[in-house]
C-alpha cells in the first residue's frame, strides 16, 4: 500500500512589488525541494494593487485575500493571521516573498529539526537588531500548524520596546532589563515560552556583522542581504527592502538573483 505523503503549506505573505519577487521564490522552491512532501502554496494579500495574473502558471496555488487598512509592518502581521488560518495541513511555512531556497532538500532538514517539544524552526536576528534574540523570525519560518493554530495567538506586532523581566528574559533571548522591541512575530517568544514549547533557529550570516564574516558561504564580502544557515549549511537567503527595489533592474537585486542561481546550479 503506497504511503499518502504528508503536506507542507508555504504561505507567501504578497504586497506591492511582490509578484516577481515571488515567481523566483517559487522558482527557487521547486528547483531545491526534496520531493518527499506533498507542497501547496498560500499566497496572502491584505492590499489593493497586486496583480494576481503574475500568479497563473504557479501550480498547487491558493490565494486568500483579506483587505485591511494597516500597512508596514502591521499589515504584514494581520497577513500572516490570514495565511495560518488557512492552513489545514501537518506542516506549515512562512517566507517573506523576497526570499530564496539554495540547500537540496531543505525542507527535510528543516522537518528533522521539529519533535513534539519543538514547534517551530526559522530564520533569527542578530543580537545587534535589537529585537528577540535564538527565536526564528517570519522571515523563513517551518511549523507545525495544528500546534501554533492552537496557541491562538496573532503576528501582529506591538511596535514598542519592552524590558524582559527575570522570567521572560529567556525566551526573548536577552538579560534582564535589556531592550527588545516587539517588532512582527517578535512578541511570540512569550507565547512559546508560556506554553512550553521549544523552537530552534537558523544562523544569520551576513557581511553586515563582523563576528559572523567567518561563517560566510552563500554570501561574499559586499554583498546586500543575508543567508541562513543551519550546522553551516545555506539554506535561504534574504534580500529584503522588496517594497522599493525593482526586481529587474535595482544592482543590488541583479546581483542577488545572480547569486542565488549560480548556487543552485552548482557553478559556485
Amino acid at each position: 500500500m503506497c504511503k499518502v505523503k504528508k503536506t507542507i503549506q508555504i504561505g507567501i505573505p504578497c504586497g506591492t512589488n511582490s509578484e516577481m519577487y515571488v515567481s523566483f521564490l517559487i522558482s527557487s522552491i521547486e528547483s531545491t525541494i526534496s520531493g518527499d512532501f506533498q507542497h501547496e502554496y498560500i499566497l496572502g494579500v491584505n492590499q489593493r494593487g497586486v496583480d494576481f495574473d503574475r500568479f497563473k502558471k504557479i501550480k498547487n496555488v491558493k490565494i486568500v485575500e483579506d483587505y485591511q487598512n494597516s500597512t508596514s509592518s502591521k499589515g504584514h502581521g494581520h497577513c500572516l493571521d490570514l495565511i495560518l488560518k488557512n492552513m489545514k495541513s501537518e506542516y506549515g511555512m512562512f517566507v517573506d516573498s523576497d526570499v530564496a531556497f539554495l540547500e537540496k532538500s531543505w525542507d527535510r532538514i528543516l522537518i528533522d529539526k521539529l519533535d513534539k517539544d519543538c514547534l517551530m524552526i526559522g530564520s533569527e536576528y542578530h543580537p545587534a537588531d535589537g529585537k528577540v534574540v535564538n527565536f526564528p523570525n517570519v522571515i523563513t519560518c517551518l511549523f507545525r500548524v495544528k500546534d501554533l493554530q492552537d496557541l491562538n495567538l496573532t503576528f501582529v506586532p506591538e511596535l514598542r520596546s519592552i524590558l524582559p523581566t527575570e522570567e521572560t528574559a529567556p525566551w526573548y533571548g536577552v538579560s534582564p532589563g535589556s531592550s527588545v522591541y516587539l517588532d512582527t512575530g517578535c512578541h511570540i517568544a512569550e507565547n512559546f515560552g508560556r506554553s512550553g514549547f521549544k523552537w530552534k533557529t537558523m544562523k544569520i550570516v551576513t557581511p553586515r556583522y563582523k563576528d559572523r564574516l567567518p561563517e560566510m558561504k552563500f554570501m561574499k564580502l559586499g554583498m546586500r542581504g543575508e543567508a541562513y544557515q543551519v550546522e553551516g549549511i545555506p539554506i535561504c537567503t534574504h534580500i529584503g527592502r522588496s517594497l522599493n527595489r525593482n526586481f529587474e533592474s535595482d544592482s543590488i537585486v541583479i546581483s542577488w538573483k545572480k547569486r542565488v542561481k549560480e548556487w543552485i546550479d552548482g557553478k559556485v
